[in-house]
């Protein structure tokens, strides 16, 4: 286990950690910006923005198999609900309350892990999957009201979407890895993927809006937008390349600790209120992720 740990930090991790704190930024940023009037437009700009930055890598990429290719477009068409989702929801609620709840992800996954592939739980695990749930209990708590973060769960439909869009996205996870067993190289998996979720986000936009929709989402001038996609693509680039030398349950925990930064930036750039206790939260969130791991 301290063997693969290694790996990623000197291989991948760091870079990942690194660039996703500054991704979960200028996402949120983006997301404030009046232009974009809904999560859709966004996400139909965003991915575009992705795949045209990957264009000049074209006579590197390498067609997989049908198989392989399947996989990779079921997989892109759950990723566009998991992200409209997060976006949606990024637009509406604070960035330090949507950043911490991402770290509910490794729960979830090692759930579907346990359940679906048949997968064991050490005590180690357990304790770690309480304390996550202790540390999100504590982003919405209220010492007026104990109970105010579960009644705010079952009130809240932006706080429901955010929860399914986060069992939504492990399970994207989960497909990452099934991925690599057919021998795709990370850039060509990357690539296909985007080029994937760029074809969803449009055909979506234009099946609910038609060509105005089309006209008022790539008639934005963003700097912004663009420094997004290249930021993603690179995070994206370096997880994935951790995810094909290690176990994607190992990985995906550490992605997630950049929540702790996310929460603090976006949370102290747009004056949120509950920053403190928030902070905490992730702190407490991340002790369960690294629980989970080690």
């Amino acid at each position: 286990m301290r063997t693969s740990l290694e790996m990623i930090f000197k291989q991948a991790g760091i870079k990942s950690y690194v660039i996703e704190n500054s991704v979960y930024g200028v996402i949120s940023m983006n997301l404030s910006e009046q232009p974009f009037e809904n999560a859709l437009k966004f996400l139909t700009v965003l991915s575009a923005a992705q795949f045209i930055v990957l264009i000049p890598f074209v006579p590197l990429i390498k067609v997989p198999n049908l198989d392989a290719i399947l996989i990779i477009y079921t997989q892109s068409l759950i990723l566009t609900v998991g992200l409209l989702l997060q976006f949606e929801v990024l637009k509406k609620l604070p960035v330090s309350t949507v950043a911490p709840l991402n770290n509910l992800m490794p729960l979830f996954l090692y759930s579907y892990a346990f359940f679906i592939l048949g997968e064991n739980l050490s005590q180690n695990q357990i304790i770690g999957f309480l304390v996550l749930i202790v540390g999100a209990y504590l982003i919405n708590f209220s010492p007026k009201d104990i109970l105010f973060p579960i009644k705010q769960v079952f009130k809240s439909k932006l706080e429901q979407w955010l929860i399914i869009s986060v069992m939504i996205l492990a399970a994207v996870a989960m497909m990452d890895k099934l991925v690599f067993f057919y021998r795709v190289d990370v850039l060509s998996f990357l690539f296909l993927s985007q080029l994937f979720l760029a074809i969803n986000s449009l055909l979506v936009l234009l099946f609910i809006e038609r060509d105005k929709g089309i006209r008022d989402a790539f008639s934005t001038k963003g700097v912004w937008v663009l420094l997004t996609a290249i930021l993603k693509n690179a995070g994206n680039l370096a997880y994935l390349y951790a995810v094909s030398i290690a176990p994607v349950s190992l990985v995906l925990p550490f992605r997630q600790m950049s929540s702790f930064f996310a929460a603090i930036f976006g949370g102290t750039i747009f004056k949120e209120k509950g920053l403190k206790t928030k902070a905490i939260a992730s702190i407490i969130m991340i002790s369960g992720v690294l629980l989970i791991i080690l």
